[in-house]
């Protein structure tokens, strides 16, 4: 599975953000999801094109450019919330 975070720059909350989802990815879904960090400041036009409007945001896709319609704001910081939202909490992930 490929999650996409987008982050505005390396504010505290972005890095907070980047920090928890990678925290996800290798301890929660334990090596199931590929994470993408994908800052709207340097690449506006794939926020854009994924609709993102606010940051961060944590986006579930198929694969690389797939169709993000799962989506967390915020900094991430309630995993299973998280893993709810994203309709991940089905797969046996734990916090």
């Amino acid at each position: 599975m490929h999650l996409v975070l987008y982050i505005s720059g390396s504010s505290a909350r972005s890095q907070l953000a980047v920090e928890r989802a990678r925290r996800l990815c290798s301890e929660t879904l334990a090596g199931r999801a590929v994470l993408e960090v994908v800052d709207v400041l340097v690449d506006p036009r794939e926020a854009r094109a994924a609709g993102v409007r606010i940051t961060p945001t944590l986006a579930l896709g198929a694969e690389p450019g797939g169709v993000r319609a799962q989506r967390v704001f915020g900094d991430l910081d309630e995993r299973q919330a998280v893993l709810a939202a994203l309709g991940l909490s089905l797969l046996g992930a734990s916090a």
